[in-house]
């Protein structure tokens, strides 16, 4: 119950800070350049990596040192066993486990905003933020059987990660498939995790 108060107060305090982002930002129109559209982009792509890595990085069958890796690399190995036990996971159960990645960013984005220069840093920043907030749904989503008609669009899109192309991902030896956000990236992530062991 703590971690989803914990958790709560997590996201209102992201809402609050997309909002002084905005404010700060003097919101206009005209504002918006191709570079700023051009960092958005990057960071869709860019998030998609992170999220592969991320996921890379449960699967991998190293002994990490730090307790933090540990435990999520536990967690992953119990979702390859049990892909179906996320979809007993509320709202704020799934969130909590990727709070800390998107609180930096955020606030990176919060202190430069007044700097008309650095538009596009910040535009990565809340980009990148709002895409981690989403990336755990967007696992989630992959797993049911029903989903809501845009969310099916998005998939079928390509816009987000469809189901069929995630499930591939839990076929052993689990190499391949892994960003959870839209799989734009999975071709670099095979490029750069190639020949590393896989469970």
């Amino acid at each position: 119950m703590r971690i989803r108060v914990l958790v709560f107060f997590g996201l209102l305090v992201h809402i609050l800070l997309n909002v002084l982002i905005l404010y700060r930002l003097d919101y206009r129109v005209s504002w918006y350049t191709s570079i700023d559209i051009f960092a958005v982009f990057v960071a869709i792509y860019f998030t998609d990596f992170i999220t592969g890595l991320i996921h890379w990085i449960g699967d991998v069958e190293v002994e990490w040192n730090w307790a933090l890796l540990r435990r999520f690399h536990e967690l992953s190995q119990t979702h390859h066993r049990h892909p179906l036990e996320i979809l007993q996971h509320g709202f704020f159960d799934i969130k909590g486990n990727i709070a800390f990645l998107y609180a930096p960013p955020l606030i990176t984005a919060v202190i430069i905003a007044p700097v008309t220069e650095l538009s596009p840093l910040v535009f990565f920043c809340l980009t990148l933020s709002n895409l981690m907030l989403a990336a755990h749904s967007i696992h989630k989503w992959c797993h049911q059987k029903t989903v809501h008609p845009l969310v099916a669009w998005l998939q079928r899109t390509g816009i987000i990660v469809s189901r069929q192309y995630h499930l591939q991902h839990h076929v052993p030896p689990y190499a391949s498939n892994f960003a959870a956000l839209n799989g734009w990236s999975d071709s670099l992530l095979r490029i750069l995790l190639r020949g590393a062991a896989q469970k």
